[in-house]
C-alpha cells in the first residue's frame, strides 16, 4: 500500500492512497497510464484511470469509476470490442 500526498494549487493538499495497482494500460518514457484502486482524501476507494509519473509524485487528470460503473463497462465488453473492430477496419 502506497500513501502519498500531493500539493494541489489553490485548494490546499489532497491525499491519495493507492490501495491496489491493477493494470498498466500504456507506458511513455517515465509516465504510465494505470488502472488502480485509489482512495482520495480518506474516502472509499474507487477504480481510477490516469497517468502517473513512475515515482507517483506527479499525476494528470483522470477518471474515477465506482464498482457499478466498471461492471457496466465489463458487462458490455463484447459490444465495445465489436465497435473497436469496426472502427479499426475503417482506418
Amino acid at each position: 500500500e502506497m500513501e502519498k500526498k500531493i500539493n494541489k494549487e489553490e485548494t490546499g493538499e489532497f491525499k491519495f492512497i493507492i490501495e491496489k495497482n491493477l493494470l498498466i494500460l500504456s507506458q511513455n518514457e517515465d509516465w504510465n497510464k494505470e488502472l488502480n484502486l485509489v482512495s482520495w482524501n480518506d474516502r472509499k476507494a474507487k477504480f481510477d484511470i490516469r497517468n502517473w509519473k513512475n515515482d507517483y509524485k506527479r499525476l494528470t487528470k483522470g477518471i474515477t469509476l465506482t464498482s457499478e460503473e466498471l461492471k457496466t463497462i465489463l458487462v458490455n465488453a463484447d459490444n465495445l470490442l465489436r465497435i473497436i473492430e469496426e472502427l479499426e477496419k475503417e482506418k
